[in-house]
């Protein structure tokens, strides 16, 4: 990857961010009433932050980020399994070959520490959200009595 394109990836995950975070300016407001200034939702986009924001911040930081590492890491272990092959067949730059096969263990601890500490509270919070909704479901089935 040249500098130009590591520039512009890194450029376009910037604004991508901006534009992420940029519901705050609208969604909060800063409440005066009491000794210090304090800021809390807006009434009107309650909603947004209470059911979707979270869901698009778990997307975001936890299953997108987890799916890219998982699958590059596969891809990654693709080609030297590939390169093994192919090296059996051929006996050259054995050097080099040793010094990539140290990378696959420091991936895999990347990878899975990385899923394990985010993983878990996302599930977490999906479980939560889909009890309540379960509550809220049987709520509204609950016979209504007559009197």
């Amino acid at each position: 990857m040249t500098k130009r394109i590591a520039r512009i990836v890194v450029g376009v995950i910037c604004v991508f961010f901006a534009v992420y975070n940029s519901h705050v300016f609208v969604t909060f407001k800063i409440d005066r009433s009491g000794d210090t200034p304090s800021c809390v939702v807006d009434e009107k986009y309650l909603v947004w932050d209470s059911q979707y924001l979270p869901y698009l911040t778990q997307l975001t930081y936890s299953f997108v980020p987890s799916s890219v590492i998982i699958s590059c890491n596969l891809v990654i272990g693709w080609n030297l399994y590939k390169r093994k092959n192919a090296r059996n067949i051929q006996r050259t730059n054995v050097d080099r070959d040793r010094s990539i096969y140290k990378i696959v263990p420091m991936l895999l601890v990347v990878s899975t520490v990385f899923v394990g500490t985010t993983l878990p509270y996302a599930i977490y919070y999906i479980s939560e959200y889909l009890s309540s909704c379960a509550a809220v479901v049987c709520s509204r089935c609950l016979p209504i009595e007559m009197t």
